[in-house]
């Protein structure tokens, strides 16, 4: 009866009939409240009855999810970590001897100049030696004597030279 029903096109309707007669059918949410019931049920019999398979299924599923987790959440931590490296891209220059003034100025129009330079900014000696102090505590720098640090530029990169590929396109012209 039911093979014939289903065939026909008449599932529903023709079950409906023959499940509740000429009583009204019951609303969708009795349906609902009788099938979560027999689920809670079920759960119960199983976690009674068949404990083993039941906790190394939950444990299998438990498992997989957190290596899941923990393996997004590790990638996703790397790419911020990537971005915000590459955000914050500078490259330090020192001059390693005292220059003239001209040579100076010579030195400081080759560097803005580069291609891939967004801006550049000359730092002394005594302005690196207060920067590393502000970086690492006064008790750090104590024992130096005098600043081992060289002058030097600081340059911020354009953006489309802060990936792996156009960094070999930032050189000297």
């Amino acid at each position: 009866m039911v093979g014939e029903a289903f065939e026909a096109g008449r599932w529903k309707t023709d079950l409906r009939k023959q499940d509740t007669g000429n009583r009204p059918l019951p609303p969708d949410y009795c349906l609902l409240a009788t099938m979560i019931a027999h689920l809670f049920r079920e759960t119960i019999w199983y976690l009674r009855n068949e404990f083993a398979t039941t906790l190394t299924s939950f444990l299998g599923l438990f498992l997989s999810q957190l290596v899941f987790g923990l393996y997004l959440l590790i990638l996703l931590n790397v790419w911020a970590l990537e971005e915000n490296l590459r955000s914050e891209m500078t490259i330090e220059v020192f001059l390693e001897v005292e220059l003239s003034q001209s040579e100076m100025e010579q030195v400081d129009r080759k560097i803005r100049n580069l291609r891939g330079v967004e801006s550049a900014s000359f730092h002394t000696k005594e302005e690196a030696l207060l920067s590393l102090t502000k970086q690492l505590g006064q008790a750090a720098i104590e024992g130096l004597g005098e600043n081992p640090l060289p002058a030097g530029y600081s340059l911020e990169v354009e953006e489309r030279f802060r990936n792996r590929e156009d960094s070999r396109l930032f050189s000297i012209t």
